[in-house]
């Protein structure tokens, strides 16, 4: 048996695990098992399996949840919890407006979002509690549909194709529906560069209002084909994205603009 037979024997083995076990065993020690397994048999070496537990990000989010979790437990969340509803009188959307203008002041000193996440979330949840209203009004999860590279090099025709009624259906099932833009789109408004990413790869701008018809709405524009054309394609696919009010990051006319515009178009929308 080769060593990738194995290794997919044991994903298989993981994902069952994950949807059956997990009834009767904890995901984490599934996973842990998974793991171990996968070191015993060679598919991991030692060092690359327990590399993920000196990861500064990894610490970090267990360590903050160890701190909600006990602040969860003592009496100084109640006590928050019960002054502010005391302050709303009993206003449920006042309460939802403190803790969002308490979010934003955190950020401004904090600046990982899950750290402001796990201190306000105890917080929220005793507020909820207090008040006897469903966490879920408060505090809601937000899916994400997301693909990989979109190559596109043709329209899609007017009356559409067999099966996109039913993908679009797909990636409509959630909130952020996201892609990365494997293209240029221009007429011809930059130079070829002396190096391409593999192929120099233009598209007619109308190509954007297809993405938009199948339903993404959040992009990046970073990759190996951002420079086929130079500064004047990367500038002519940015304007081609903003008529369209795209949502996108990766390249901008500077790098603040390249790391930041996606934010302040987000802020500008919602």
């Amino acid at each position: 048996m080769t060593q990738m037979t194995l290794c997919l024997i044991l994903f298989i083995l993981t994902l069952i695990g994950f949807a059956v076990g997990s009834s009767y065993v904890s995901i984490t020690v599934i996973s842990l098992i998974s793991m171990m397994v996968m070191v015993l048999t060679g598919c991991l070496e030692p060092a690359t399996a327990l590399a993920g537990f000196s990861n500064g990000s990894a610490i970090l989010m267990a360590s903050m949840f160890i701190v909600a979790a006990g602040l969860n437990r003592t009496q100084m969340v109640n006590k928050i919890s019960g002054y502010i509803c005391r302050v709303s009188k009993g206003s449920f959307t006042k309460v939802l407006a403190g803790y969002v203008l308490l979010t934003c002041i955190l950020s401004q000193f904090i600046p990982s979002a899950v750290v402001c996440f796990c201190i306000v979330f105890p917080m929220a949840q005793a507020a909820c509690r207090e008040m006897n209203v469903n966490p879920s009004r408060m505090m809601f999860s937000l899916g994400i549909t997301a693909i990989g590279d979109a190559f596109t090099t043709r329209r899609i025709p007017a009356d559409g194709y067999p099966g996109l009624e039913e993908l679009r259906e797909v990636i409509g099932r959630h909130d952020v529906k996201f892609s990365n833009l494997e293209m240029t789109y221009h007429h011809l408004e930059g130079t070829p560069a002396a190096v391409s990413g593999g192929t120099w790869a233009m598209a007619e701008p109308r190509c954007l209002d297809d993405m938009k018809r199948y339903g993404f709405n959040l992009f990046t524009t970073a990759n190996n084909h951002t420079g086929d054309y130079g500064e004047g394609g990367v500038l002519a696919t940015i304007r081609h994205l903003r008529e369209r009010d795209m949502v996108f990051s990766g390249t901008g006319a500077n790098l603040a603009e390249a790391s930041g515009y996606h934010q302040q178009l987000l802020y500008r929308r919602h």
